[in-house]
């Protein structure tokens, strides 16, 4: 009984340390929003967010800076309410850009970015104040020197959205946030404002497995010319001997 009991412990245990990211940048205690997760269910909602590079004030930091050579498996939203949805087309892209990379006041960030999710998902947080888990279908190969741009839009939604708990970080004209206006199909036009406030975000990581050396080649191959020669004729097909 005691061996059982000490099994399920340690279950329960795994399981709450799986709950969180590896990484993050803030939990926030206030700052509730609705974008992009409780707001327009018929036409939806787009917005971009910077994450600065690891060691500086808004990058991933927690629990300590995240190192360098790791993929992007999932991002996770800390939550201002719980919810229960299932949202049409839910994308997130990503991209590495320098460090002097921001957004600017009334557009979207428009270089190449990486689309590691793009699907109808359903999102299920049991209350505020938690990690709410949206794996990716593509693993990103983040560079934690740079900064990172985190674009998440959907296109419409059913049942109940979420809200995300939000900080502001930096100063104007750096600034962190960017959406949508109230009417573009899946978010698609900007809005005219801009702001400091980034979602408490979080990442999991895996190591990044580097492309395995080439095993060395054979040198000092020579090349012999064979000829080739061609026979005509016919064939008669082997007649199977006779069963007795």
């Amino acid at each position: 009984m005691r061996k059982l009991y000490i099994l399920i412990l340690l279950l329960v245990i795994g399981a709450a340390s799986e709950a969180q990211p590896n990484y993050w940048n803030a939990q926030p205690t206030g700052g509730g929003n609705v974008f992009p997760f409780s707001t327009l269910p018929i036409t939806g909602k787009k917005v971009q967010w910077v994450i600065t590079a690891a060691g500086t004030s808004g990058g991933f930091n927690l629990p300590a800076p995240v190192p360098a050579g790791n993929n992007i498996t999932s991002i996770w939203f800390w939550t201002n309410s719980a919810g229960n949805a299932t949202y049409s087309n839910l994308t997130i892209r990503m991209a590495n850009v320098p460090t002097t990379q921001f957004l600017s006041t009334g557009a979207f960030y428009t270089g190449p970015m990486t689309t590691v999710r793009s699907q109808n998902t359903s999102l299920a947080p049991a209350a505020a104040a938690t990690w709410v888990n949206i794996p990716l279908t593509t693993t990103f190969s983040y560079n934690p020197a740079m900064n990172l741009i985190i674009e998440v839009y959907q296109c419409g939604y059913t049942g109940t959205g979420f809200s995300i708990r939000q900080q502001a970080f930096g100063a104007s004209p750096n600034f962190r946030r960017q959406w949508s206006d109230g009417s573009s199909i899946c978010g698609v036009t900007s809005s005219t404002t801009g702001d400091l406030n980034v979602a408490g975000i979080g990442i999991s990581v895996i190591p990044a497995v580097p492309c395995p050396t080439p095993a060395a080649q054979p040198t000092g191959l020579i090349l012999t010319a064979v000829s080739q020669i061609q026979i005509d004729g016919s064939f008669t097909a082997a007649v199977p001997p006779a069963s007795g």
